[in-house]
């Protein structure tokens, strides 16, 4: 076994506690050895190699000097520059750095005599550890200096193309580390810019992996797709000794652990990584950051006795082979008073805390590795303590940390850092500002309010540059609970402000602030779209990024072509991220984002009409989104109900239990059954809960738009019984629902299509084999849909409606209509009009979508089911899309973003209204309902809320259950 001195140290830049650090030494691939001038049948070397593995450094590096010795001279310089560089890496792991230096230096010194410096890997290699090793003392000057001295070296020679690669990676982290993200950022480009023009599988494995680590936290599921993609690649080519496979791995427990919980997968690539360990012989030097990560694991997922087994073994070896003042040993106890927090047993915390911080301060002058996680720990502990005070002023060191300068007044907030730390950023102010919510709870000091509602505000702008930078929709729904996080701390000050000064100024912030936390990735999408500078070249890649996930999702995962789709979708990602990542400048918003107007309650108010007013909702949930931590585990839930109208606004603050929640889900499930007068009685109920305190406004208005928070299940204002007991809502008002208030009050850029009525109504046809009612529709993705002759009956009446009232405009198609073709359609066309099969996948949210007919010698779905990323493309003008099929509104809800269901793409695609269907529905009676609709909408001046409303009408009229009716509901004007 040949070791390399291609020694990966990550000390230099400091690693979360949700992180691993690695001080372990990389095994250059075999690939590579003919670049290497590695020693053969010398007795003293293979000795070295034998007690380093078996974790005898000592031994290792008697034997290792010995045969530099023996080496040292003119013919055997190449070897004698290896092993020196051997034994300062044994060095770099026995924790004496500056003699590491000193040997470092000197064999480069005797080495440059014998040896042609511009083609020695060995003395480019010299020169890189000796970066590496300064950063074990913290001159990052000095190690700068000899990363650049390595880069200048092989970009003259051209020659190491991988090992140049890891150079920029060096010197990206230690850019990243210094708080320089300009040049951490052109080093990163660097490094992904060389590898991705090396055709090998270990370039691939290497660019794969600095993709990942270049990318920040906000980007967790493009992380791992790269993480795993390195894995993959290191497999394909051989490179499993490498050590960068080695940590892959580990990372991929971290992501797994910490971004995105899946204890399966974590626990899968643990097992994988303990193998490896095994197989290549680590040494306890590199084996403790494998039980770190394998201990986190199962403390994430609290499993406590597993968790402690594994930090006891990386305790253990910490202070065996790096000593009891090493970072090593800061590291593992830091892990292991973190865990004690969670089990909430806090003196045991402390005490792990206050020695991680107590080998710091005797290990390093200044700062020391991790004080910066440290500190918000404590903060934590604090506040899970119930100590605010405490809790406030170690999460305002931690806030203050980046700024490298003295900590001033504990109330006061640094500037916005670069882009690459703004989650770190953010997190730091979540600490302080649940702590300040403390603090008041207990003092009702109004100062107090006002400080954490400041905290709140710069939450918020970190937030949106986040947006501002998210390269996939996942991760900007991810920020969306965060915002959700942000809007509930600073509706709970303004709530208690407003109570205390009766000022509207308050309830007007409040309601803005509720607004932030509905559909806020929607939002900032539709505000790039329509106010943004438009950028081709972003718009192509998200097209094909599109396009390839279509063809990937109709493969086979061992398809050969799959594989290679795979990689083509990885590089149009890579360079989306270079493209997202460069319009911030550091970490400001970019030009775009900085034109986008802001929402106004004012300006709001001043459109609504005289008969409308909004209900907009919002739980407070106090979540966050990195733990919850609070002194007795509960987090009170409350409801805030904003009444707004023209004129007026009012609000109705009550708590929210799980009896309240139950409430909605068992209403839901009567109207599904058809148990009418269970939902009286529930309707009943709801009411009280949500509009009861203002009725008496209600009363004067006719339309209701109704804006429900993310939290709360969707359900039918239509059905809920207000102050007359035998009638329903509907029977009187005119209800209209919307993702938030911003989008609503959007005045949509309106196309040619919308100047004159016209409709395309179309009901496709499927195969005549009985759909297995056990089966997922999904699943099958549209083999064995049940025919739906009423579908075909319903726009054949509605084209004849239309036709009748002498509209000039109008086409039906039946039978044979394919995705393809709606496509090409649906852009000439005012109202749009699609009876199918339609399925909402609760997994994926993505995969829901809409069945049309299988084009002759098709053999994918991908030709017959548009899904929720094509909805987001298409190219329409249309003032309205119906969608008369089952459960269209339904789909996964996401903390601060509502439910990803089909309506929401028809809007993000421009479309102003969509009347979409809550749960199943029954054929023919939707056949009634939606006929019915169209000839109050064409006999008379309605809008589509008000013809909707009629059509339900009629249909209570004639003894419709609320199952029959119900379900529809228009999502616009």
């Amino acid at each position: 076994m040949h070791y390399s001195l291609m020694t990966l140290l990550k000390r230099f830049f400091c690693v979360c506690l949700c992180c691993v650090a690695l001080t372990t030494a990389a095994q250059y691939p075999d690939k590579y050895a003919h670049y290497r001038s590695i020693p053969q049948g010398n007795r003293n070397w293979e000795d070295a190699l034998a007690f380093y593995a078996a974790s005898n450094l000592d031994s290792a590096f008697v034997k290792a000097a010995a045969a530099a010795d023996e080496f040292e001279g003119n013919s055997n310089g190449e070897y004698f520059l290896f092993i020196s560089n051997f034994k300062a890496q044994l060095l770099g792991e026995m924790r004496q750095p500056k003699e590491a230096i000193a040997v470092l230096s000197s064999a480069r010194t005797k080495a440059i005599t014998w040896i042609d410096t511009l083609a020695s890997v060995e003395y480019a290699e010299n020169l890189c550890l000796t970066g590496k090793v300064y950063t074990l003392v913290n001159n990052y000057k000095s190690s700068e200096a000899f990363f650049k001295r390595t880069v200048l070296l092989l970009e003259k020679t051209g020659l190491y193309p991988e090992i140049l690669s890891m150079a920029y990676y060096m010197l990206m982290h230690l850019n990243d580390k210094t708080m320089h993200s300009k040049q951490a950022q052109e080093y990163y480009l660097k490094a992904v810019s060389l590898t991705r023009k090396q055709n090998n599988n270990y370039a691939k494995a290497l660019y794969c992996y600095i993709q990942a680590e270049g990318l920040g936290k906000a980007e967790p599921k493009l992380k791992t797709d790269f993480y795993k993609a390195a894995v993959k690649a290191f497999e394909q080519g051989g490179y499993t000794t490498d050590f960068n496979y080695f940590y892959s791995l580990l990372k991929l427990v971290v992501q797994y652990s910490a971004y995105q919980p899946n204890f399966t997968q974590a626990l899968f690539y643990a097992d994988k990584a303990e193998k490896v360990a095994e197989a290549n012989g680590l040494t306890k030097a590199k084996r403790y950051s494998l039980y770190l990560a394998i201990g986190d694991m199962y403390r994430t997922f609290d499993k406590y006795d597993e968790a402690l087994r594994y930090f006891e073994m990386a305790k253990a070896i910490t202070f065996e082979v790096f000593g009891e003042n090493s970072f090593e040993y800061l590291l593992v106890n830091s892990y292991i008073g973190r865990m004690y927090r969670l089990m909430k047993n806090y003196a045991e915390s402390e005490k792990y805390y206050q020695k991680s911080i107590s080998i710091g301060k005797r290990g390093w002058k200044g700062r020391f590795p991790n004080e910066f996680t440290i500190y918000g720990e404590i903060s934590r502990l604090y506040s899970s303590m119930g100590k605010a005070d405490s809790a406030i002023f170690y999460g305002h060191k931690r806030l203050w940390y980046d700024t490298k300068g003295d900590y001033p007044n504990v109330n006061t907030i640094p500037p916005i850092p670069d882009s690459k730390n703004s989650l770190r950023y953010y997190n730091s102010l979540m600490i302080k500002i649940e702590a300040y919510k403390q603090l008041y709870d207990e003092t009702k000091d109004t100062a107090v309010l006002r400080i954490g509602l400041n905290h709140c505000n710069r939450a918020r702008e970190i937030l949106e540059i986040v947006n501002s930078k998210t390269v996939e929709e996942s991760s900007g729904i991810k920020n969306s609970s965060r915002v959700k996080t942000v809007s509930s701390y600073a509706v709970y000050f303004l709530l208690k402000l407003y109570q205390i000064t009766n000022s509207e100024a308050y309830l007007v912030l409040a309601a803005e602030y509720s607004e932030e936390t509905n559909a806020n990735y929607l939002r900032f999408q539709i505000q790039e779209r329509l106010y943004g500078q438009k950028d081709e070249v972003s718009s192509e890649l998200k097209r094909k990024i599109a396009e390839l996930e279509e063809k990937v999702d109709d493969m086979e995962a061992h398809d050969l072509s799959t594989v290679n789709l795979l990689d083509s979708l990885l590089e149009l990602k890579s360079r989306r991220i270079d493209k997202v990542y460069s319009l911030a400048d550091k970490g400001l918003p970019s030009s775009v984002l900085l034109e986008q107007p802001k929402l106004s309650i004012a300006e709001i108010r001043a459109g609504i009409p005289a008969n409308t007013c909004v209900m907009m909702y919002q739980v407070i949930d106090f979540i966050d989104e990195e733990e919850v931590y609070v002194s007795d585990g509960v987090k009170r839930k409350m409801l805030v109900a904003f009444y707004i109208d023209g004129v007026e606004m009012d609000i109705s603050v009550s708590n929210f239990d799980e009896a309240d929640a139950a409430l909605f889900k068992k209403f839901s499930s009567s109207l599904k059954t058809g148990d009418v007068s269970d939902v009286a009685l529930l309707g009943r109920k709801l009411y009280s809960l949500l509009l009861e305190p203002f009725s008496s406004k209600i009363e004067a208005k006719r339309n209701i738009v109704v804006i429900s928070d993310s939290q709360l299940p969707d359900i039918p204002f239509e059905c809920l019984v207000g102050s007359k007991a035998d009638e329903f809502l509907c029977a009187d008002k005119v209800i209209a629902y919307h993702y938030s208030l911003g989008l609503w009050a959007t005045r949509p850029k309106t196309g040619a299509a919308n100047n004159e009525l016209s409709v395309l109504a179309i009901a496709p046809s499927y195969s005549d084999e009985p759909l297995d009612e056990y089966v997922e529709v999904d699943v099958v993705r549209g083999q064995g849909l049940k025919p739906l002759p009423m579908a075909k009956e319903e726009v054949r009446q509605i084209g004849t409606l239309f036709k009748r009232h002498k509209v000039s405009k109008v086409r039906v198609a039946i039978g044979g209509v394919t995705k393809h073709q709606f496509k090409a359609q649906i852009g000439e066309y005012r109202i749009v009009h699609v009876a199918s099969h339609g399925v909402a996948n609760l997994s994926d949210y993505t995969k829901s979508g809409i069945y049309f007919t299988k084009e002759k010698g098709a053999d994918n779905s991908n030709s017959y089911f548009l899904d929720l990323k094509e909805i987001y493309n298409l190219k329409t003008n249309a003032d309205l899309v119906v969608l008369s099929a089952c459960k269209t509104s339904v789909g996964d809800r996401y903390r601060g973003e509502g439910t990803m269901a089909l309506p929401r793409g028809f809007v993000y695609a421009g479309v102003p209204n969509v009347i979409a269907s809550l749960w199943n529905v029954n054929d023919n009676k939707t056949k009634v309902l939606m006929v019915k609709f169209y000839n109050q909408l064409l006999n008379g001046s309605k809008s589509y809320s008000e013809a909707l409303q009629q059509a339900k009408l009629e249909c209570i009229n004639e003894g419709f259950l609320p199952m029959d009716w119900a379900g529809f509901v228009l999502i616009g004007k």
